[in-house]
């Protein structure tokens, strides 16, 4: 039976892109103003996401987001891999939270992954930091996706959106992919 569990969580984290830390998911406070949804809409540039060695992540990735009548958007995520180019789609659906949403995506492997994601930071003009954490057995798995508005990679636009979210979120510098690096 402990094989049997062992061999479900190791499947489990291997399809999933996100990053396994010991402990519990931290307690984040979200903003409870009102979520200008229309301006989030468009099409951001990931710039770092926190690390995952499983599985295969693209670089160069941008996501375009589209809403639906229903408050629902929908994203298309635009990656470049080793391998060729991934288009992953999904869709957003609103909770009872402002920033919260059930996110649904066709994995690269053709399952269909789901994760509660929340809309951590963002000035909805120039960065947005998505965050998400599920309590696992023996930790949590982690997904954080930092995005800009523009190609333009900058280390101090990264290092000042880092320092708004030191101390909530215990990210650091070491524990992030730079995907925007070498990209037009």
């Amino acid at each position: 039976m402990l094989k049997f569990l062992f061999l479900t969580l190791s499947l489990v984290l291997l399809n999933t892109n996100c990053l396994f830390r010991p402990g519990p998911c931290p307690e984040i406070k979200l903003s409870n103003d009102t979520f200008l949804i229309n301006n989030y809409m468009g099409r951001w540039y990931e710039v770092a996401r926190l690390k995952n060695d499983t599985v295969e992540t693209g670089s160069c990735v941008q996501n375009d987001y589209k809403l639906n009548t229903d408050n629902s958007f929908n994203s298309t995520i635009t990656e470049y891999t080793n391998t060729g180019v991934n288009i992953i789609k999904g869709r957003m659906s609103p909770t009872s939270h402002p920033f919260t949403f059930n996110g649904s995506w066709t994995g690269r492997d053709g399952s269909l992954n789901g994760y509660l994601i929340n809309i951590y930071k963002t000035d909805y003009n120039t960065y947005g930091v998505e965050y998400s954490c599920t309590n696992v057995a023996g930790g949590r798995n982690e997904f954080m996706y930092i995005n800009f508005r523009t190609k333009d990679y900058s280390k101090e636009r990264l290092e000042k959106i880092l320092n708004t979210i030191k101390g909530s979120l215990d990210i650091t510098p070491d524990l992030l992919d730079m995907t925007r690096k070498n990209c037009n």
